[in-house]
């Protein structure tokens, strides 16, 4: 089996998880969801937005650069 975040089966979490894992708002969650701006994929499946937990651990544990828009919300 492979190590890191692609060994992990596939499976999602919504946005307001995903907004408080990664230290943000849920309404600037949806915002950056919708602007196709977060720091991680998102899927919109019907009326619905789904992040994938392994781009979540992928993201935590590579410590990329990834930032949010420099708008003094969420972390920078």
């Amino acid at each position: 089996m492979e190590s890191g975040a692609s060994s992990f089966p596939w499976t999602v979490t919504d946005v307001v998880t995903a907004a408080a894992i990664l230290g943000i708002g849920r309404t600037k969650a949806y915002e950056l969801a919708k602007a196709e701006q977060l720091p991680v994929r998102t899927f919109k499946v019907g009326r619905h937005y789904r992040i994938p937990v392994a781009a979540i651990l992928e993201l935590l544990t590579k410590g990329t650069d990834a930032r949010l828009p420099a708008d003094g919300q969420g972390p920078m």
